[in-house]
């Protein structure tokens, strides 16, 4: 099985491991403490190499490549690739490709085992590890090139067990991982239908500002109905909450997240603002109750879902960081 526990375990049997001063067998390679060095050169470098994931890169910076190596050998590797949407030994990209797809927790967010976590310096993400356990307070990892000296260490020759406060600042965020145990939703492409019939019917100028065109009423839930529940949402804020929002910008800015502060929706609430969460959470596969823009207990539980597997408080409250997850 490809879990988080699986690949913990994996990590696990490599605490101990120093970096090698050259290349030897498979066997030395694999030795944790055969000639150790500061050369770069280590087993999961050969192991990436061998089995196509990535290549030619023996003898560079290798905390990324022990993160792929531990996905790799035991989900395999089309696996693992599709579940950190590629491999990269480059940090910077390797997060980037999180946020591609939208499994991207901010710092502030809620981590959980198994996620990758990513540190920065004053220049960009320069770190990376996987996630063993969180604590309200703290999190507690296994990272590669690093040492067991407090904080972040990059370039440390070995692989460690290591834990940083929450509110670490050189955290940069953490990346979700696809494992076989996550789980699988498909929308509810009729709810999106009414959803989007309603908005070109009930919200024809916000939609044309900025789609150029109504849209398909068809349950696909693309770019086009995406731009245009925020358009719906941004239509909404300029006219209940006095904000001046540009409808054609398809952005869910700074401008946005202040506003949102205001357009918290909960458990109780009835407004057009909830239908636009309703067609966004069955377009998710979260929610497939009536499309109504009533806030009920359906609809609670599809938020609180869509919220622990986003990494936020699950909290059945709406507010910036939801949408903004929303919206991606």
């Amino acid at each position: 099985m490809y879990t988080a526990d699986t690949v913990i375990a994996e990590a696990e049997k490599w605490i101990g491991y120093l970096e090698k001063s050259k290349l030897g067998t498979d066997a030395q390679l694999q030795d944790k403490e055969w000639s150790p060095g500061s050369a770069n050169v280590t087993w999961f470098w050969t192991w990436l190499d061998r089995h196509g994931c990535l290549s030619g890169l023996q003898g560079n910076a290798w905390c990324d490549a022990f993160v792929d190596f531990c996905h790799a050998v035991v989900g395999g590797v089309e696996k693992a690739r599709k579940s950190l949407n590629g491999f990269s030994a480059y940090t910077p990209d390797s997060s980037n490709r999180f946020k591609q797809v939208g499994r991207w927790i901010e710092a502030n967010g809620v981590p959980k085992r198994g996620d990758q976590i990513f540190f920065k310096n004053s220049v960009r993400i320069y770190h990376t590890g996987i996630v063993t356990k969180v604590t309200a307070d703290t999190v507690y990892t296994i990272e590669g090139n690093t040492s067991s000296a407090a904080g972040v260490v990059e370039n440390g020759g070995c692989v460690r067990a290591k834990s940083y406060p929450r509110n670490y600042a050189k955290i940069a965020g953490y990346g979700r991982p696809l494992y076989d145990n996550t789980p699988s939703r498909k929308p509810y492409t009729d709810s999106v239908k009414r959803g989007q019939g309603f908005i070109d019917q009930a919200f024809q100028t916000a939609v044309l500002a900025s789609c150029s065109a109504l849209l398909d009423v068809d349950g696909k839930y693309e770019t086009k109905t995406r731009d245009a529940c925020l358009a719906v949402w941004k239509y909404y804020a300029n006219h209940q909450c006095g904000a001046n929002l540009t409808l054609s910008n398809h952005n869910y800015g700074d401008s946005c997240r202040e506003v949102a502060k205001k357009m918290q929706i909960r458990k109780g609430d009835t407004n057009v603002i909830v239908y636009v969460v309703q067609i966004i959470l069955a377009a998710k596969g979260y929610y497939n109750g009536d499309m109504d823009a009533q806030y009920g207990g359906g609809m609670e539980a599809a938020v609180m879902d869509f919220q622990k597997e986003s990494g936020l408080t699950a909290d059945g409250i709406v507010g910036a960081d939801t949408y903004g997850k929303l919206f991606e």
